[in-house]
């Protein structure tokens, strides 16, 4: 699933899930308000994994330090 699929579906979990839990009080409902609880965990879930697949991947191993630039020889120059 894509990003995007991952980000929308969690906001719709959670609309869901808020409908739910309104409906769920509104009818004394148990079983709807443990649903709704249910539905913001799988919303939290799809959010989190939406975030770790947008953050850029770090290259395999160790970073390595940045190389010292070396100086430049003077061409053309000589004795100075």
């Amino acid at each position: 699933m894509s990003i995007t699929g991952l980000l929308v579906s969690s906001l719709l979990l959670i609309v869901a899930a808020a409908a739910t839990l309104v409906y769920g009080w509104v009818n004394a409902s148990e079983i709807l308000v443990i649903a709704s609880i249910v539905l913001s965990a799988a919303a939290g879930v799809s959010m989190a994994m939406g975030l770790y697949r947008s953050r850029p991947r770090r290259a395999a191993g160790r970073a390595r330090a940045p190389q010292p630039k070396k100086k430049a020889a003077r061409a053309g120059r000589s004795g100075r």
